[in-house]
């Protein structure tokens, strides 16, 4: 294969390569890096979490095996993309970096989410943190924050901001930004995922169809962004790149155009589960919003079939009380043969 590298002083640049060797064949299972960053963060955060469920769980709570599934697939998927093939070649590569960061930012974090960890530590809280903790979840700049266009802008351009910038060689250039990106990229998605699905306390909940919506716009920059790096004139880091002197491979070109691809790919993948997820939430309110309108209609039944009852009008109720919510809500006095407010039927 071509190596993309400048025929000048080839030789020298072949022998200041200090990398790992071609990836192919076996080297994609046998090529492992060691990141003690993700490793601690990894061991201590499913450590806290199992110790939470335990202690829940022993106050006489409960918690879903799934979750603690979910949180725990979330962590150890943060762990193989760093440290698998994936990490070993991420700064030699463009294209097992572009994967590692898309899983980085979309399915890392929305497993994470599906865990319901805040949830898990406001079960474990006492009263007084789980009033705070409630306080600033409810403030004015976690309502803004929570915004929809808000949250969108920020998951939307992150990606850009990585790759159409110099941010992506200062992160191959040194070890602290190299960091700095991966965590970034995983609070960005988990930020998204939280205000999204919902499983743990919001702010402020928007209808899930609004997400299901912006969903779909999302999928578009997706492929939009996929599409400048497989077939724009930028090529991403090129002064890195060549400096590394990598001597084996595919040529830069090559490389974006596989890169460009799999963030394309994985980014439309990763939306399938995620539209799931949003759907089996919506779904689920609304049978427990059923629920709530059919225990309170059984209620006015018993209320209105008790002696003296019959034939009272909302002139005969008592100083104080009002004709419940869903005999004035025209949408509930349609459905359930009760005249609406100004006579209209």
């Amino acid at each position: 294969m071509t190596t993309g590298l400048p025929a000048v002083g080839s030789h020298t640049l072949v022998s200041a390569y200090s990398g790992p060797p071609a990836l192919q064949n076996a080297s994609y299972a046998t090529q492992w890096t060691l990141n003690p960053w993700v490793l601690a963060v990894a061991t201590v955060g499913a450590t806290l979490y199992l110790i939470g469920v335990r202690r829940h769980t022993k106050a006489g709570g409960q918690w879903h095996f799934s979750q603690t599934a979910f949180f725990l697939a979330g962590l150890g998927l943060l762990a193989f993309v760093s440290m698998s093939f994936l990490g070993a070649y991420e700064r030699v590569l463009f294209w097992p970096r572009a994967v590692q960061n898309t899983l980085l930012m979309m399915v890392v974090p929305m497993l994470l989410a599906l865990g319901a960890p805040l949830t898990l530590l406001l079960a474990n809280c006492s009263e007084r943190g789980r009033a705070q903790i409630n306080r600033v979840l409810h403030s004015r700049p976690a309502r803004m924050l929570a915004f929809p266009a808000t949250v969108s802008i920020v998951f939307m351009s992150t990606p850009f901001l990585v790759y159409l910038t110099p941010w992506f060689q200062a992160a191959m250039r040194s070890n602290f930004q190299n960091e700095l990106l991966r965590f970034t990229l995983v609070t960005v998605g988990y930020y998204y995922y939280w205000t999204r699905l919902r499983v743990d306390p919001v702010p402020h909940e928007y209808p899930h169809l609004v997400s299901v919506w912006i969903t779909f716009a999302e999928a578009v920059t997706d492929g939009a962004l996929g599409i400048i790096l497989m077939w724009g004139s930028y090529t991403v880091a090129l002064d890195y790149y060549t400096a590394l002197g990598r001597p084996w491979g595919m040529t830069f070109h090559q490389d974006q155009l596989i890169g460009g691809g799999a963030i394309w790919v994985i980014g439309d993948l990763a939306g399938l589960p995620f539209i799931g997820a949003l759907w089996r939430r919506m779904f689920r309110e609304d049978r427990q919003e059923a629920a709530v309108v059919d225990t309170l209609l059984d209620a006015l039944e018993v209320v209105q079939h008790a002696p003296g009852a019959q034939g009272a009008d909302e002139e005969e109720l008592p100083e104080g009380h009002l004709r419940p919510w869903w005999e004035t809500d025209p949408r509930f006095a349609k459905r359930f043969g009760i005249p609406s407010p100004g006579g209209e039927n």
